[in-house]
């Protein structure tokens, strides 16, 4: 039911192609059992082979929405939908009630497209009435192909009556649990667009709070012109300190804004992530050829995402694979994937340190370090960071972990991401409109 999802299209579209897949699943079952009984029942077999064609063309619609054909794929839905219940009426006759179907199909053309088709919907929903109409004609000045016999009347009737209620039941089942699945995803976003107005206020910040380090690190220097002394080493190493101190102060603030502005210049686009490791690589060329490090990684998928964040990511996990090593151990990393239903997993795994497993979600909290600046050099922010970028993706992110046998970091990536990129609050809006 969800083929032909999860490649860049908006929230309602991909709704209304699994609704379709799923009417297409159910519709394909009851035109093979159709099949076999107008088989068993010796009709015409161009009666029969009109059937079994229309059976091949509801398994193709699956297939044509994994293509990315949006539109056409339900327009077939809707053809399939009139021609089936024409076969049904002009075979069997008015008595087993096949023509009221139509009053089914009146809905169909509202439920399964969105707002691709305008106007084109209202056409549709009036073809069914012109059907209907059409069918009452063909009653009255033409005989059924198969008469049905009196006592399989009542049977065929109740069997029809019996498919469109499961029908119904279908479409409110699958629409409650669709609609569930939006305001779910609508109070996930809100959430984490409340939580990038917070970063991007920090930001603006940045400024202001660098300016009290200029001063430190203005009147220090001055200081030290005034009392430079090389004989006072005392004096020299407090001096150090200050500078130290203002700099790592920088470092940190400077990591912290590039945190806030994350992904504002990234667009939403497809990414063949072979091509991105590639340019990760490049980036990290030098400290990959000083420690003799190996990156493992084929087949990565082509995915929707915002390609920038994806290539910091990467660049953030590999670089503390490569750092987080004993001096005489050569580092290893392995990247690979997984698909699900709904997002991609992936996994990036190292043979270094490893991880206590009592910091293995504090690691993700902003300024966390398991280390002194002596052992491995950091801001604390590289994980907090990734973990940010990831959330953009409404992915989620964990680690793990044991000590002297390296680290397994994995992170999703939704495959219900928009394409326009748009706040929620405006995305909210534009399908009302619609």
């Amino acid at each position: 039911m969800n083929m032909g999802t999860g490649i860049g299209y908006d929230y309602e579209t991909e709704k209304k192609i699994r609704l379709t897949n799923a009417l297409t699943m159910f519709s394909s079952v009851f035109a093979f059992f159709m099949f076999i009984d107008f088989m068993t029942s010796g009709l015409s077999i161009y009666v029969c082979l009109s059937v079994l064609c229309m059976f091949f063309i509801l398994i193709s619609i699956p297939i044509l929405h994994q293509r990315e054909l949006k539109v056409f794929p339900r327009l077939l839905y809707c053809s399939y939908s009139l021609i089936n219940v024409i076969i049904l009426s002009v075979v069997m006759g008015p008595e087993v009630h096949a023509q009221y179907f139509l009053f089914a199909y009146l809905g169909l053309p509202m439920v399964i497209f969105g707002y691709e088709m305008g106007k084109m919907k209202i056409v549709l929903s009036l073809l069914g009435l012109v059907v209907f109409l059409y069918l009452e004609w063909h009653f009255q000045h033409f005989e059924p192909i198969a008469k049905v016999p009196e006592e399989q009347i009542y049977t065929q009737r109740l069997t029809n009556n019996v498919v469109s209620i499961l029908v119904v039941i279908l479409l409110y089942y699958f629409l409650n649990k669709e609609n569930k699945r939006y305001v779910d995803q609508v109070k996930e976003n809100i959430f984490r667009e409340e939580k990038s107005k917070s970063l991007e206020y920090f930001a603006y910040l940045s400024h202001d709070l660098k300016e009290p380090l200029r001063s430190v690190s203005g009147f220090t220097n001055i200081i030290k012109m005034e009392y430079h002394d090389e004989r006072n080493k005392e004096l020299n190493k407090y001096f150090k300190f200050i500078d130290n101190g203002v700099e790592k102060m920088n470092t940190l603030i400077d990591a912290l804004s590039q945190m806030a502005t994350s992904g504002k210049t990234s667009d939403l686009n497809k990414t063949d992530l072979n091509f991105a490791l590639e340019e990760v690589k490049v980036m990290l060329n030098e400290v990959i050829l000083e420690k003799q490090a190996v990156i493992q990684a084929k087949n990565l998928p082509i995915i929707m995402c915002y390609s920038t964040d994806i290539k910091q990511i990467f660049s953030n996990l590999i670089s503390n694979a490569i750092k987080y090593q004993e001096p005489s151990n050569r580092p290893v990393v392995k990247i690979t994937y997984e698909e699900n239903k709904d997002f991609w997993k992936f996994c990036v795994e190292d043979n270094g340190i490893g991880i206590p497993e009592e910091y293995q979600e504090r690691i993700f909290k902003f300024f966390t370090r398991l280390h002194s600046d002596l052992e491995y050099e950091g801001s604390g922010l590289g994980l907090s960071f990734c973990k940010n970028l990831v959330d953009r993706h409404f992915g989620n992110m964990w680690v793990e972990s044991e000590i002297g046998k390296g680290s397994r970091f994995y992170f999703t990536i939704s495959k219900y991401l928009k394409r326009d990129g748009l706040p929620v609050s405006k995305m909210i809006h534009q399908e009302k409109m619609n």
